[in-house]
């Protein structure tokens, strides 16, 4: 592996992490609510702040046709959204407390939601920045470092839960990770170039884009993924955040769920590391072959 690629997968990894990061913190928050006393109806309606990754697709043409000049094509959008991001979780810190006595979960779950979009806008601009970052040959790692990367940031919600619930509280901690947000924000805007370009910057790109996903919709191997997509996470439901607040309900502690989360998580990111080799070309086999396992796991 070149200098160059050392660098860029450096730099696409540090990226995924600070993505996961966010993630995690959004996830601390349904435990907080059950301590809070709130119901699961309200934790249900909160649910959809993650929304957003699931329709991504609907604004990535315009994210990766729209370039800023000088500024760039890909840091622009991530140093704005990162920016957002963090903003909002200061605004968060100040009013959570008070959004969540007041039964104001609709507002907290738009702000959530909010940040959650600016983080698909991160993620879309990522994944096509590793492409320039990364040469042909190690652009199939993205996944991987995409996986790694989201898993070890997503390790705030262990470090929450171990250490910070009892001593500084959950908005104390969305303080903190908003200022480690902003400042890592401006290290990513002044330390690292951007010299991607898009072969068309304007809005009839964003158009001819549209069109084109409109067209691979209809042809059948893409028909074929997206029902695959669609359908394969639902074996692993029970998984899921309501078996956590089920068990929360039946007085398991919080600490035990991060104990089993942090053995997962470094689970996951052991596997990224070993079938990295496997996955460079051939990532959707290797899922395919991996998900009878998972689902006699289930």
């Amino acid at each position: 592996m070149s200098p160059e690629d050392v660098k860029g997968s450096i730099t696409v990894f540090m990226l995924y992490m600070m993505q996961g990061l966010v993630l995690g913190v959004v996830g601390c928050v349904p435990l907080v609510m059950n301590t809070m006393g709130v119901d699961m109806e309200q934790q249900a309606i909160f649910s959809m702040a993650m929304v957003p990754f699931s329709v991504k697709i609907l604004w990535a043409p315009i994210v990766d046709s729209i370039s800023f000049g000088k500024l760039g094509w890909r840091k622009p959008w991530i140093v704005f959204a990162q920016s957002i991001v963090g903003a909002l979780l200061a605004g968060a810190s100040l009013s959570f407390d008070t959004l969540v006595e007041n039964g104001d979960i609709a507002l907290l779950t738009g702000m959530y939601f909010v940040i959650v979009g600016c983080l698909t806008i991160q993620d879309i601009s990522v994944d096509g920045w590793a492409c320039s970052l990364l040469s042909p040959e190690y652009v199939g790692m993205t996944a991987n470092l995409q996986l790694a990367g989201q898993l070890i940031g997503a390790f705030s919600w262990n470090i929450y839960f171990s250490f910070l619930d009892e001593t500084i509280g959950y908005p104390s901690f969305l303080r903190y990770v908003s200022i480690f947000y902003l400042v890592a924000t401006a290290a990513v805007l002044v330390l690292v170039k951007d010299t991607s370009k898009p072969e068309n910057n304007s809005w009839s790109s964003v158009s001819n884009s549209f069109l084109n996903i409109f067209k691979l919709l209809k042809l059948k191997p893409i028909i074929i993924l997206v029902i695959f997509c669609l359908t394969s996470k639902i074996g692993f439901a029970p998984h899921g955040e309501a078996l956590m607040l089920k068990l929360r309900a039946r007085c398991v502690e919080k600490k035990v769920f991060s104990r089993v989360s942090f053995f997962m998580k470094f689970f996951n990111v052991a596997c990224a590391a070993v079938f990295i080799k496997f996955t460079r070309k051939r990532s959707l086999i290797t899922f395919l072959y991996a998900y009878p396992f998972y689902m006699i796991g289930t």
